[in-house]
């Protein structure tokens, strides 16, 4: 490839809480994968996305504000980093359960209301994973986002009053305001509803005795299970 492969940072003095914040997410994921097989490694991880949060949290901006030349228009960070510090802080508070992290992510208060979920705007999937705190663990000062989650998926579910969502004549979500790139978006889409649905599965039958709840449940099953089936042909 002719495409110069540039590295660039971020730094204080030229902050990037969206690029850091996503970076402390996949570290703390990763190291509930670890957890059980490797406790060292595990660890390791941990501690490095504690400490590239922190610099997150503490060197607010954009890694496109001082990267615009470079970065945009196609890496542009449009959704701006508040949905990566809530992204980030998210998947700390899940492998960690410290408290610290729920006060921050109440302290950022309300996001967008997306109907995409992409590498740019994390708003989405922040929602389903904290959604979890509420159906899981009970923790009713998270309901605004399981409120928010099923807000994002009734805007994906076809017959909807709220749905933005366009389908093919095959059953193919689409989006005709990304077009170049559909299938990014109904793959990282698709995982979503996905977890939302097995995390309602696993809830109590005090919790499915939500009728709302189990409609949504139904509903994603429904438009899930097509798309699984057809591939196994």
């Amino acid at each position: 490839m002719d495409t110069p492969h540039t590295v660039y940072s971020v730094s204080p003095s030229n902050p990037g809480s969206d690029v850091a914040a996503e970076t402390a997410a996949a570290l703390a994921a990763a190291s509930m994968v670890f957890k059980e097989v490797d406790s060292a490694y595990s660890l390791l991880l941990l501690a490095t996305a504690k400490n590239v949060m922190q610099f997150a949290i503490q060197y607010r901006g954009s890694y496109s504000d001082s990267l615009s030349s470079s970065v945009c228009p196609f890496y542009c960070s449009y959704s701006g980093y508040k949905d990566e510090l809530m992204w980030g802080a998210a998947w700390l508070l899940k492998a960690t359960d410290d408290s610290n992290y729920k006060n921050f992510i109440q302290s950022l208060g309300g996001g967008d209301h997306p109907d995409i979920f992409n590498w740019d705007n994390k708003y989405a999937g922040a929602y389903v994973l904290l959604s979890q705190q509420a159906l899981v663990n009970n923790d009713n000062t998270f309901d605004q986002y399981k409120q928010e989650a099923e807000s994002f998926i009734c805007k994906i579910l076809p017959n909807t009053p709220s749905s933005s969502t366009s389908y093919t004549p095959g059953g193919l979500m689409y989006n005709y305001n990304l077009p170049q790139s559909n299938l990014q978006h109904v793959m990282a889409i698709t995982f979503l509803l996905t977890t939302y649905a097995k995390t309602i599965r696993g809830c109590t039958a005090a919790a499915m005795a939500d009728g709302e709840r189990a409609t949504v449940y139904d509903s994603v099953e429904t438009l899930v299970r097509p798309v699984t089936l057809e591939r196994k042909k």
